[in-house]
C-alpha cells in the first residue's frame, strides 16, 4: 500500500477520492494475485497427476474464469470516472454540442472532435465515451468493447439473422486513419460515399494486441463484425495543457458520452438487430453512467422525449438512481432560438397574455407535456420516478444551447459580455414583485416572456409552488444570452460542481464501496470452495462401509427384494393428493422435495426384516445415505426428477412413477455396492458424491499452505479501501453543495466551490 496515499483531514475531496481509488485498485491487484498463484499451483498438480485434469476442468476451471471475469468487471469500473451520458433523439443535437462545447480550444491535443462518430439514416450504434488520457499508451488508439455474447438473447425472435461476432470481447485501435477508425461507431455502412468501397471490404490486422484499418479485407477481424458488435468507443484526449479551455474543466472531472440516438429502425441487413441494441447498448451500460444529460430540440415537431426515456431508458435508470435525482438528471433544450423567436413573434403582435397561456403550444405547456411528464412515469415493478410530479426540487435543471449565433448576435447587441449574472439578479427582482422599467432589452423581453408562460406547467396542478424553477430558468436563459456563455458555460460549472464534490460524487464512492464489498464476497465464496469441498474426503471411506453392510447383510446370495410401498412412501403419496385439493380450495400446501421422495424410498426399503435383522440402527443410517447419494445421482432418476420439476407434490399418479423408478433401481446398486473393487470405488466417490480424492488432498494443500496468509493480506487492504472511502464520504459531507434551484448555482459559496475545484485540477 505504499502507493497509496496517507488519509489527512486537511485534504481536498479530490485528494480523498485518489487515494481511494487507488486502495480500490491495490485490493484488486492482490486478489488477482492469489487467484494466479492457485491457477499455477493446481495446474502443476495436473500436469502431474492427469487423473485430476478431467475433474480441473470441469469445476475449478469454470470457477477461475469466473473469478478472473468478476474482477475485470471490478477493476474496469473502479478506474471509470463519474460518467455524463449525452442522449437524445436522432437529430437533436448532440454531436453538435458536444463539438461545440467540448471543441473551442486554443491548442488540443488528442483527438479532434471533428472526428467525432456521426449518425447515418441508421444512427450510432455503441457509446463513445471522450476521456481525459490516462497514460501515453493510449495516445495514438481508441478502445473498444464488445457487448457480452449472449447480451441480445431473450431480445430477438429465434429465427432472427445475427451478424458474426469476433472472439474477442475487447480491441485497441491505433487511430492511423481518425476519420475512417471513428466510423466503426455506426452500423456498417456499405459503399460510403466519401470512401471506396464498403466496410464489408475492411478489416483489422493486428500487431502487438494493437489492430490497424487493412484495406486489403485481408485482416484478423472484419471490421463490419466489431461495428455490429460495439458497445463502446473509449476515446483518449489530453487536458492537460492550460489551453483546453471547457475541454480540460469538464474532462478532468467527468467522461463525456455521447450516446445511440433513440430511434433506430427496422431495415436494411439485420434490421432487428439495429432496433433493439441501441437501447440494449444503454442498459448494459447503465452503472456506468454517473449523469444524464437529456437533449430535446425546442422544435415544436421533435421536442418530445417520450419515446426515449420510458420503459426502455428511464426504467432501469429510476431502478439505479434508487429515485435520487439531485444532480443525477439534467435537460438540455437544443435549437433555443426557436422558443426566442416565438416569444419576439408574439410580443410583436401584443396578444393577450392569458390568451397566449392558454394556447397548447405554449413553452409552458410544452414543457411540462413533453419533457416533464414522461419523467413522472412509475416503472412497472413499483420502483417510483426519480422526478416527482409535485416536488418541483426533484425537476431537473434545464439548460438551452442553439448554434445559430446569427440570430443571437443580432438579440443580444444590447448584452455585454459577462453580464448573464447581473441580467438574472434584475429579472429575479421582476419575479418577486418589483416593478421594472421601460428599458428592458429585447432579448430581456423574450426572458421574461418564456418565463411567465411557465405559469401554464401547473395546468394540471395548481398547488405547485414554481418559483424557484422559474428563477432558475431565468438564469439559464442568460447564461445562453450572454455572448461569453452561450449556456455553456454555465453547463460547465454546473457538471463540475456535481461530479466533484456533489451528490454525485457521493453516489460515486459509495457505488465503488458496494463494488469493493461484492468483490470481497465473491472472493470468500470462491475461497469456500476449497473448505466445502473437504467435506466430502470421507466419501471412499462411507462406500466402504455401505459394502462391507450390503456383504453381511446379503452373503453370497442375490438381492431379490420384492419392490413394494411402505409406510413412508404412502404417507407421501397421501400428501400428493392431500395437496392438489388444498390447492383448488385457495389454501398453501405442504412442500415436497426430491430428497423427501428417495428418504421415503429408501426408509422403506430399509425395514424389509433382511436389513432389520443384520444390521443395527447406526449402520442402517451409514447405509441409507450412501444408498440416497447413489440413487440421486442415477441418471435416469435425476432426469426423471428433473422432467417432473415439482409436478409430483400434487400429483399422485407422478409420484407413484418416481417412487417405483427409484425402487425398481435399488436392487442394482445394492449388489454394485456388494461386488465394487478400489476402481469402482474411487469413481463412484467422484460421479455420485463429487468427492475425488486426489482433488481433496490438492485443495488441502492450498487451503493450508497458500489461503491462509493471503486472506489476511486481502482482509488488510480490504479495511484500509474501506478507511479511505470513509474518509473521501466525508470529505464530500463536510462541503455541503447548494440545492439547484433554491439558489440558482450563482451564490458566491457556489463560485467558492468552483475556484477550489480549479486549485484541486491544476494541482
Amino acid at each position: 500500500m505504499d502507493e497509496v496515499k496517507k488519509t489527512d483531514e486537511g485534504q481536498s475531496p479530490i485528494e480523498h477520492r485518489e487515494n481511494f481509488i487507488a486502495a480500490l485498485t491495490e485490493t484488486g491487484k492482490a486478489i488477482r494475485a492469489h487467484i494466479r498463484e492457485i491457477d499455477t499451483v493446481m495446474l502443476r498438480a495436473v500436469a502431474q497427476n492427469p487423473t485430476l485434469e478431467r475433474c480441473h476442468q470441469k469445476t475449478w476451471s469454470t470457477r477461475l474464469e469466473r473469478m478472473n471475469r468478476a474482477l475485470s468487471d471490478f477493476e474496469r469500473c473502479v478506474l471509470l470516472r463519474p460518467s455524463l451520458c449525452v442522449m437524445g433523439r436522432r437529430g437533436a443535437g448532440k454531436t453538435t454540442l458536444l463539438n461545440s462545447w467540448l471543441g473551442k480550444t486554443k491548442k488540443q491535443k488528442g483527438v479532434p472532435l471533428k472526428a467525432l462518430p456521426y449518425g447515418t439514416e441508421d444512427t450510432t450504434a455503441c457509446l463513445v465515451r471522450i476521456t481525459s488520457k490516462r497514460d501515453d499508451d493510449t495516445s495514438n488508439s481508441i478502445e473498444v468493447s464488445l457487448l457480452d455474447k449472449n447480451c441480445m438473447s431473450g431480445n430477438l425472435e429465434e429465427d432472427s439473422p445475427r451478424p458474426p461476432r469476433p472472439d474477442r470481447d475487447f480491441f485497441k485501435v491505433r487511430r492511423d486513419d481518425q476519420d475512417r477508425v471513428f466510423c466503426l461507431a455506426r452500423f456498417p455502412v456499405y459503399g460510403n460515399r466519401e470512401d471506396k468501397g464498403g466496410d464489408e471490404t475492411r478489416s483489422l490486422q493486428e500487431a502487438d494486441g494493437i489492430f490497424v484499418l487493412d484495406e486489403t479485407g485481408r485482416g484478423a477481424v472484419r471490421f463490419e463484425d466489431i461495428q455490429w458488435h460495439a458497445r463502446e468507443i473509449c476515446i483518449p484526449m489530453d487536458v492537460r495543457s492550460e489551453d483546453c479551455g471547457r475541454a480540460g474543466s469538464v474532462l478532468s472531472e467527468v467522461d463525456i458520452v455521447d450516446s445511440p440516438g433513440a430511434d433506430s429502425t427496422k431495415q436494411g441487413d439485420f434490421g432487428d438487430w439495429k432496433k433493439v441494441k441501441n437501447t440494449k447498448v444503454f442498459q448494459v451500460a447503465v452503472n456506468e453512467l454517473d449523469i444524464l444529460l437529456l437533449t430535446a430540440s425546442s422544435q415544436p415537431s421533435s421536442i418530445n422525449i417520450g419515446g426515449q426515456f420510458q420503459e426502455d431508458v428511464m426504467y432501469p435508470w429510476s431502478r439505479r438512481c434508487q429515485s435520487e435525482s439531485e444532480g443525477r438528471l439534467f435537460v438540455l433544450l437544443t435549437h433555443a432560438t426557436e422558443l426566442l423567436k416565438n416569444a419576439m413573434r408574439a410580443l410583436d403582435e401584443e396578444e393577450d397574455e392569458e390568451d397566449i397561456a392558454a394556447q397548447n403550444n405554449s413553452f409552458g405547456r410544452m414543457l411540462y407535456k413533453n419533457i416533464l411528464m414522461p419523467l413522472f412515469a412509475t416503472a412497472p415493478d413499483g420502483t417510483p420516478p426519480i422526478v416527482q410530479k409535485d416536488d418541483v426540487t426533484t425537476w431537473p435543471p434545464i439548460f438551452f444551447y442553439d448554434k445559430d449565433y446569427d440570430f443571437l448576435n443580432r438579440l443580444t447587441q444590447s448584452v455585454p459580455t459577462g453580464s448573464g449574472a447581473e441580467m438574472a439578479e434584475r429579472l429575479y427582482g421582476f419575479l418577486d414583485g418589483d416593478p421594472l422599467g421601460n428599458d428592458l432589452s429585447d432579448a430581456e423581453k423574450c426572458i421574461l416572456f418564456l418565463v411567465q408562460e411557465c405559469d401554464d406547467i401547473a395546468y394540471e396542478n395548481r398547488q405547485v409552488d414554481l418559483s424557484s424553477f422559474k428563477r432558475w430558468l431565468v438564469r439559464s436563459l442568460c447564461a445562453f444570452l450572454d455572448p461569453s456563455d452561450r449556456g455553456l458555460e454555465l453547463l460547465t460549472e454546473s457538471i463540475v460542481k456535481y461530479a466533484s464534490r456533489g451528490p454525485v460524487a457521493i453516489a460515486h464512492a459509495r457505488e465503488r464501496e458496494k463494488l469493493l464489498e461484492d468483490i470481497l464476497a465473491s472472493y470468500k465464496n470462491f475461497l469456500d470452495g476449497f473448505s466445502l469441498s473437504r467435506a466430502n474426503f470421507q466419501a471412499e471411506e462411507e462406500i466402504t462401509r455401505a459394502s462391507k453392510l450390503v456383504r453381511k447383510a446379503l452373503g453370497a446370495g442375490r438381492y431379490d427384494h420384492k419392490m413394494h410401498f411402505g409406510r413412508n412412501c404412502r404417507r407421501l403419496l397421501e400428501q400428493a393428493s392431500q395437496n392438489n385439493q388444498v390447492e383448488l380450495q385457495g389454501h398453501s400446501r405442504p412442500t415436497c422435495s426430491e430428497q423427501d421422495v428417495l428418504n421415503a424410498v429408501v426408509s422403506d426399503t430399509l425395514q424389509d426384516e433382511l436389513w432389520t435383522r443384520n444390521i443395527d440402527e447406526e449402520d442402517k443410517q451409514a447405509l441409507s445415505a450412501t444408498l440416497r447419494q447413489c440413487l440421486l445421482h442415477t441418471p435416469a432418476i435425476a432426469r426423471l426428477f428433473n422432467a417432473k420439476k415439482g409436478a409430483f407434490e400434487e400429483n399422485r399418479g407422478e409420484m407413484t412413477i418416481l417412487m417405483a423408478a427409484a425402487l425398481e433401481r435399488i436392487p442394482g446398486i445394492v449388489e454394485f455396492l456388494r461386488d465394487i473393487d478400489d476402481v469402482d470405488r474411487a469413481r463412484l466417490a467422484q460421479n455420485y458424491f463429487e468427492a475425488d480424492p486426489n482433488e481433496m488432498e490438492l485443495l488441502r494443500e492450498i487451503y493450508t499452505n497458500h489461503l491462509a496468509e493471503e486472506w489476511t493480506e486481502v482482509s488488510t487492504l480490504f479495511e484500509q479501501a474501506r478507511s479511505e472511502c470513509a474518509a473521501h464520504l466525508k470529505s464530500l459531507q463536510d462541503n455541503p453543495m447548494i440545492k439547484s434551484f433554491e439558489n440558482t448555482l450563482f451564490q458566491n459559496s457556489f463560485q467558492n466551490t468552483i475556484s477550489l475545484v480549479k486549485e484541486d485540477v491544476q494541482s
